[in-house]
């Protein structure tokens, strides 16, 4: 959990949550079929 919270508070972070935000709306989309 750790690693994941450096990830996104990390200068790459804006890159980091753009992956998990993409990441969630697929799993959402999917989850919704």
């Amino acid at each position: 959990m750790k690693f994941i919270f450096k990830l996104i508070t990390s200068p790459n972070g804006r890159w980091a949550r753009i992956g998990l935000g993409a990441v969630m709306i697929l799993f959402g989309v999917g989850l919704e079929k």
